[in-house]
């Protein structure tokens, strides 16, 4: 899940388009971030097994993290045929900027996830793709990032700062779990989703 952090600029948009886009960019080959701690990995871990980052999270208050649905079904996918995860406690919420080192930053467990009950997956787009993380005990020290809840078509057209655990080689999606950013163009928003471009 990409981060959309900080807007430079802004104008006078139309309102938001009714149609949904497949398109997704990530984070490759973005700089290396050692700032925003709200923003961190979301991780697996049962036992000895350390998935490392599969996803990003934003933490939106002390005991609240938002990701997307889909990061949710791919930590379930982790966990196929493994012992020790009878509930959706094996998620972690990694606090830090290197998540590929276990032990280098801090893990706070999750308590329950909820996934908005309309994500679907129909003819290969993704609808409602967001989830939140209630955490078994409150993040210390790191100021949360308040959801959004403007108007975010006035931001089309405008350089954004995206953060998250991108990967360095978008061909073979490696080179991850290292928090990067990288500065986007908001292209359009749609009613369920945005594209970005390089």
């Amino acid at each position: 899940l990409l981060t959309l952090f900080l807007c430079f600029g802004c104008s006078d948009k139309p309102a938001a388009k009714s149609e949904v886009i497949q398109s997704q960019h990530a984070i490759v080959n973005g700089e290396k971030e050692t700032d925003y701690p709200a923003i961190g990995a979301m991780t697996v871990q049962v036992g000895d097994f350390y998935s490392g980052s599969f996803c990003t999270g934003t933490l939106i208050t002390p005991t609240w993290v938002v990701t997307a649905a889909h990061c949710i079904d791919g930590g379930y996918n982790r966990m196929n045929g493994r012992e020790g995860a009878p509930d959706e406690t094996f998620f972690h919420f990694y606090v830090g900027h290197r998540a590929d080192r276990e032990g280098s930053g801090v893990m706070y467990r999750a308590a329950r996830v909820v996934v908005h009950p309309g994500w679907t997956e129909r003819g290969g787009r993704q609808f409602y793709d967001i989830a939140l993380m209630e955490l078994q005990e409150p993040v210390q020290d790191v100021d949360p990032y308040p959801m959004f809840t403007g108007d975010l078509t006035q931001y089309e057209g405008e350089q954004l700062l995206y953060a998250g655990f991108g990967v360095s080689d978008g061909a073979e999606g490696t080179g991850g779990g290292t928090k990067r950013s990288k500065m986007l163009t908001l292209r359009r928003v749609y009613s369920s989703s945005f594209s970005t471009v390089q």
